[in-house]
């Protein structure tokens, strides 16, 4: 995201991070069978970095199964990627995990569940 938009920027706690006062989120849109299919969500995205946006928003219980959004959102990041649009570094990507999954250690806050659900 170009720091010479009127985009505000805030601080991310004491991580040292900046980012967009305004995040964007992929709750109730983000999904095939939902209102955002990739298509529309690279279009979207590509808006939002361009006015500033550095923050992005998601959760495993986005969508109509989990994971859903947060892998369409990784395939149309993947595509803003490929064509240099935005780079990686310039992002501060967020997920929220908690809900998973039907297995035995697919939900709560158990360590084994933080470090391999946004690997899933």
């Amino acid at each position: 995201p170009d720091a010479n938009t009127s985009m505000k920027w805030r601080p991310l706690g004491r991580s040292g991070l900046r980012v967009s006062a305004i995040s964007y989120g992929a709750w109730l849109t983000v999904s095939d069978t939902g209102s955002v299919n990739l298509d529309k969500h690279v279009e979207i995205l590509r808006t939002a970095i361009a006015s500033g946006i550095n923050f992005i928003d998601n959760a495993e219980v986005y969508g109509a199964f989990p994971g859903e959004s947060e892998y369409i959102m990784g395939l149309a990041l993947e595509q803003l990627f490929a064509n240099d649009e935005v780079l990686r570094s310039d992002l501060v990507i967020s997920t929220k995990i908690f809900d998973g999954g039907n297995g035995a250690n697919d939900r709560g806050l158990s360590r084994k569940h933080i470090v391999e659900g946004p690997k899933a």
